[in-house]
């Protein structure tokens, strides 16, 4: 499958060369090309029993951290620690099929780190997106509330993304962007794991001025949001793109859709939510697979995110495209949302999200027919990201032979 959701090819060639996807030929080459530079031996690679199809996108994980643990680790760890247990959970990640992702909110120092060495090539992973700290409201979701305020003082100074104003929320979008934010996230309303609640807590002024903060520098802007009213103001304001969405109706999802705004649902991410679970854990649920079943009517751009890390572990993100087909997705349509439609929402569609000549050289493929029973996708058998293979018969290659590591970004 080259191109989803146009229907897949048979028997296929795809060429690659110097990391990129030279041409797609019909039928199976089985001798060295002509075309082949002088001195070089093309290599075959034979996936010939296996279902091949451009590497997926995450638009939603933590790869700083992993839920379930213990909540102050992160005050313990230094950053070089934290990075190797990101640099792990992206090898996870990569083994699962997504070449391509977005890092919302994990911790600058760290993610900047782990995503300048994974995009030169100096380390295996899929290729990062981040955002650095969230923009948030003081004593909002993000802010950490509760800490002693001299223990909070030295982490405001390296988080930078509590505001409390039109003029702050404009400079800390232009500071995180500084310092090498490749997205912007907004905290529209609290959260559950903070214990702040769904409500709003960004105004539409605030979020009017971050995003236009980011636009300016051509950066694109995504927010958490549950609050109905959170959603309706941000899409106002101009956001790219909306994560979670518990409140959104049928209202607001038409405005998305005349808008463009995508829709990143996380449906798994409410499984294990762990506040008073025999009430809110329902009541969360049915909310998402509403919000989820509402926009897709409206034709709201739906991308796939998974919320790995902050609800799900690294590596199981597969599991989101059951979540969709349950509700309602065919499994083209949930295939096209992990593809096309979330390489546009990156804003990466030349260069990845299908397979098609000039473009990257990120393939994955599976044992079964995904067409057929989605969960296929959660058991990838062959990973290449950039003409590189990353994985062959299920077995993850070794890191240490992946890249120079003293080579220069």
């Amino acid at each position: 499958m080259s191109a989803p959701p146009a229907p897949p090819a048979k028997e296929q060639t795809i060429v690659i060369t110097d990391g990129k996807i030279e041409r797609i030929e019909n039928g199976y080459l089985s001798s060295v090309d002509t075309s082949a530079r002088a001195g070089e031996i093309p290599r075959i690679i034979d996936l010939s029993d296996r279902f091949v199809l451009p590497g997926l996108f995450d638009g939603h994980v933590h790869l700083g951290f992993q839920s379930g643990g213990n909540p102050l680790l992160g005050f313990r760890q230094s950053d070089s620690e934290q990075a190797l247990t990101a640099m792990i959970f992206a090898r996870r990640t990569l083994a699962a099929g997504f070449t391509t992702v977005r890092d919302l909110a994990s911790g600058p120092e760290t993610m900047y780190a782990v995503r300048n060495a994974i995009n030169t090539g100096r380390y295996m992973g899929p290729r990062i997106l981040v955002s650095g700290p969230p923009i948030t409201a003081r004593g909002g979701h993000g802010d950490y509330p509760g800490l002693r305020d001299d223990v909070w003082s030295n982490i405001e100074l390296r988080q930078s993304g509590v505001c409390w104003d039109e003029g702050s929320c404009r400079d800390a979008v232009r500071g995180l962007i500084r310092r090498g934010s490749d997205v912007i996230k907004l905290m529209a309303t609290g959260g559950f794991s903070s214990g702040t609640g769904p409500g709003q807590q960004l105004t539409y002024e605030e979020m009017k001025a971050a995003i236009n903060a980011a636009h300016m520098r051509d950066v694109r802007v995504t927010t958490h949001a549950y609050d109905t009213s959170a959603i309706r103001d941000a899409v106002r304001a101009g956001v790219d793109s909306v994560e979670h969405g518990l409140g959104l109706d049928r209202e607001v999802a038409r405005l998305m859709a005349r808008q463009g705004t995508y829709f990143v649902p996380t449906l798994l991410g409410y499984q294990p939510l762990h506040i008073d679970p025999a009430r809110l854990n329902q009541a969360v649920l049915a909310q998402s697979q509403s919000a989820f079943k509402t926009a897709r009517k409206a034709g709201v751009r739906i991308a796939f995110g998974t919320d790995a890390g902050g609800a799900i572990a690294h590596g199981k993100n597969g599991h989101e495209f059951e979540r969709m087909v349950a509700l309602g997705m065919t499994p083209m349509e949930a295939i096209t949302a992990a593809t096309v439609t979330a390489a546009e929402m990156f804003g990466m569609l030349a260069e990845s999200g299908t397979l098609e000549p000039g473009k990257r050289a990120d393939v994955i493929a599976v044992s079964g027919n995904p067409l057929d029973d989605v969960i296929a996708l959660t058991t990838v058998e062959f990973v290449m990201i950039g003409g590189k293979v990353a994985k062959q018969s299920g077995v993850m290659r070794p890191g240490e032979d992946w890249a120079d590591p003293f080579a220069h970004p």
